[in-house]
Parts: structure tokens; sequence; C-alpha cells
């Protein structure tokens, strides 16, 4: 290719790009006031198998709620098994219920508990990463293993349970893929270096898992990542925003199983924030600080507490 023709592909390129991203935005403004029952059909997961980490508490535990309306066969995960027997008492008393204590980042121990789900339970059918912990301190007060436990338990763990549900999803050519990733996951926030790490890792690990599916002709597994706002659980105690709102467990869980339902790629929560990251591209980063500070949001950490736990290797809860 000379660099005339390689010029002018590259030109071409970028028009297409624009355009696509341009039709793409004026699609989704259109459809906003659309009645979301008019919008895609939504599928049956009558009987599948649904596998959660964090099924304990918070949006793990109304996971659970959520998707035993539909009748579904629920595999709790959590590395508290009292607080999984209370979740499966708020269940719909239609969905067989399966509970494992299991720390999700022991790949040794995940792949245990994986034997035992398969033989108790059967293959898993959808897939809901959703355990994660959170240090809410500065870089520079964070000690090792505290930043090493967050990555271990808001990233690696995904590495985990995926290698080990994914295979029986591939040889059906079926299943679904959830992954509770975070604005944290897409914008680095104060005093969550780690956390926000941990979930721009777990979302490039699920993207990149999906290229390698579509790469292999898969395409009946499918993948929805979900981008939320600050939610309102123990995991955040203490957080306070001034722009905005923080969600409620009930909405988010509500969201993410219809947007299984509907097999959305993407979940912003609340949805107007797709928009937002949209012209975060387009301005510096300078701005987007000067924004923070002038909306009081470069300080939202400052009273976190968050669950209180002496011993780094053991988050008390994950949601």
């Amino acid at each position: 290719m000379s660099p005339l023709e390689e010029e002018f592909y590259n030109f071409f390129f970028l028009v297409a790009v624009v355009f696509v991203a341009v039709v793409r935005t004026a699609t989704s403004f259109l459809l906003y006031f659309v009645p979301r029952w008019l919008k895609s059909r939504r599928k049956d997961i009558r009987g599948q198998k649904v596998l959660i980490t964090g099924a304990g508490s918070g949006v793990g535990r109304q996971l659970a709620i959520e998707f035993s309306k539909h009748a579904t066969c629920l595999i709790l995960v959590d590395i508290d098994r009292q607080s999984l027997l209370q979740t499966e008492k708020l269940l719909d008393r239609r969905s067989p219920v399966f509970i494992y204590d299991c720390d999700v980042s022991d790949y040794g121990k995940v792949y245990e508990m994986a034997e035992k789900v398969k033989k108790d339970a059967g293959d898993v059918d959808i897939l809901v990463n959703n355990a994660g912990i959170v240090a809410g301190k500065y870089l520079l007060d964070l000690p090792e293993e505290k930043i090493v436990r967050t990555m271990e338990v808001n990233t690696l763990a995904h590495f985990w349970t995926v290698k080990a549900f994914l295979p029986t999803m591939i040889e059906r050519n079926s299943g679904h893929l959830v992954t509770t990733g975070s604005i944290a996951g897409k914008i680095g926030l104060p005093k969550m270096t780690d956390y926000c790490a941990s979930k721009f890792a777990a979302m490039g690990f699920v993207e990149a898992l999906e290229k390698e599916l579509r790469g292999q002709k898969v395409d009946g597994v499918k993948v929805t990542i979900v981008c939320p706002a600050h939610i309102d659980t123990g995991l955040f105690q203490g957080l306070k925003v001034t722009l905005g709102s923080i969600l409620t467990p009930e909405y988010v869980a509500k969201e993410i199983v219809l947007g299984v339902l509907e097999e959305q790629e993407t979940i912003f929560l609340p949805h107007f924030l797709k928009h937002v990251f949209v012209l975060r591209e387009m301005v510096p980063r300078w701005f987007l600080i000067k924004c923070f500070e002038i909306t009081g949001n470069i300080k939202m950490m400052d009273n976190f507490t968050g669950r209180q736990t002496n011993d780094v290797n053991k988050p008390v809860k994950t949601d």
C-alpha cells in the first residue's frame, strides 16, 4: 500500500467511525422515548441454572430474588454461608436453590466448587460475576495485601469462574456471562485506585473474551457488562456524592435481569450515563478533574467507612 493509499484508507476509516458513532448516538437517543417492551424481545429463562457470586448481600442478594421470579434454578455463592441462608429465605419457592460457601479468589476452591455444582445441579446457563470488595484509601495508605486482595476478588475471580463454567457453554454454544462492573471501570475515582484498576481489568477481560468467542465461531454465548454508578450497599458505606443519586440494589438487580432477558451488551445505570461516557472521550482529562472539584465529588470518599475487617485475607462481605 502506497503512502497516498494508506492516507486515503485512514481518512475513510475515520469518516466511517464518526458516521457510525453519530448514527448510534442518535438512534439511542430516539429509543430513549420508546416504551421498553417495544424495543426488543425477551428470552425465556425458566428452568435455566443461574450462578451468582457475592449472593449473600447487596446486589447479589437482590439478583437472586429477581432471578427467582423467573423460576430459574439458583446457584448462590458467597464467602459467608450464613448470609446465603438469609438470602435463600427471601426467594420465590418455585426456584430450586443450591448454596456454596466459597472464596472465589482462590482458583483451587472455585474449581472444587464447580465440580460440586456440576454434580448437584448440572451445567450452568448464566454466570453472574458479582462479588467485589473496596478498600477506600489513598494509594499511599493502602497496604500491599489489600491491593492484592482487591485484584484477586474483583478481577482474578472472574478468570477462575469463567474457566470453570465456560467450557460446557462453548460445547452447547449456549449460555450467558454477566459481569457486574462499575462506572469505576470507565473512569478513575478518588481513593479508589485499587478498585478502579480491578474494575477496568475485569471489564477488559470480558471484552477480550467476547472477541475470542466470536473468533472461535461461538455466537450463542452472550456477554453482558454492567456499569452502575454508586449503589447503596454496605460496600460503599459513608460515600457521599453531590451530583446525581446513589442507586438502590433493588433497582440495579431488576435492570440487570432485564438486560439478560434482552441480551443487552452493556448496561449503564442510570441509563443516561452511556451518553455521558461518549462525551467523556471528547474532553481533556483536566476538564474532568475540574468538574470533580467544582461539584465536590473529588472528596466523595472522605467519610467512607465500608465494611470493616481486620483480616485482609477475609473480606467480611462482598456485593
